[in-house]
């Protein structure tokens, strides 16, 4: 026993030298990227080919940095050329090797335009040093292809040409022009001249389509709907009505023609003329579609 002691001893102070040893190693420091996003991007609703903005800084770790790459839902950045522009510049690629004044630390303003098609995406961006350590920051969109306008509809007791909407443009019409998708019902003359305030579907005999109304529930989020999908799917959700009740700010309509274009539509304000007896009353729309 006493004469193995000394082997015992030198395998001792072998695995302290070894733990030593370990401890001693470097530690490997990733390189540090931040996103500075003063435009808002992160989270917005844009229409297709809208231009985004937002800043990056980067400095390198233990190694100098190499690369940037730009990602789009997990790929490569479809497009780079005609979508991608640093420091004003188009990319000559997404995946930028970097030159040799960039690579302990630079900082870059970066323009993204917009994907045309509908939907959401998620932008990284990775800067990366030649070992692979690497550091990501990241944003997100959502691409809207619904139009967003604003129309009038008159009383169609009003001036001749009066009384019909074209939900395409907003632009009021004659209730019986063909363009027109729906329109007000004009004044009840029974009585004292007194404006209906409530409105149809353009009568089928005036245009080669049918056209359907409905009504959106209270409930409906308007505001919310970004997509002409939704669009859609707000009619297929709705009760089809031959006319509205009487029309009061804040309901919601949804239309649908034949040919299956679809519309739904927000009463913002309801001018009430009716005591100057000219019927210029109006609905203003604002119209998605």
């Amino acid at each position: 026993m006493i004469k193995n002691l000394p082997f015992l001893f030198l395998l001792l102070s072998l695995l302290f030298v070894a733990c030593g040893d370990d401890d001693d190693d470097p530690i490997i420091q990733d390189p540090q990227l931040s996103l500075f996003d003063d435009a808002d991007v992160d989270g917005s609703v844009v229409s297709p080919g809208d231009t985004l903005m937002v800043s990056i800084e980067a400095f390198a770790g233990t190694g100098e940095m190499n690369s940037l790459t730009f990602f789009e839902n997990g790929e490569r950045l479809p497009n780079f050329a005609e979508r991608l522009f640093i420091n004003g510049t188009s990319a000559p690629s997404n995946l930028l090797v970097l030159d040799t004044n960039s690579r302990q630390e630079f900082a870059a303003d970066i323009m993204l335009i917009a994907a045309e098609v509908a939907g959401n995406y998620d932008v990284e961006m990775v800067v990366a040093d030649a070992d692979n350590n690497s550091a990501t920051v990241s944003f997100s969109y959502f691409v809207s292809d619904v139009t967003t306008l604003e129309g009038v509809l008159l009383n169609q007791g009003g001036p001749e040409g009066t009384g019909g909407l074209d939900l395409d443009n907003g632009v009021g019409t004659g209730s019986q022009d063909p363009e027109a998708e729906i329109r007000d019902l004009g004044i009840d003359t029974n009585e004292d001249p007194d404006w209906i305030q409530r409105i149809a579907p353009v009568e089928e005999q005036f245009v080669e389509h049918k056209i359907e109304l409905a009504t959106l529930s209270s409930e409906f989020d308007f505001d919310a709907v970004a997509t002409q999908l939704q669009v859609a799917e707000a009619f297929d959700d709705a009760n089809t009505i031959s006319q509205s009740d009487v029309v009061e700010v804040g309901d919601m309509f949804a239309v649908r023609t034949a040919d299956d274009r679809n519309y739904i539509l927000l009463v913002t304000d309801i001018n009430l003329t009716a005591e100057t007896g000219d019927n210029t009353d109006s609905y203003t729309f604002t119209i998605k579609q």
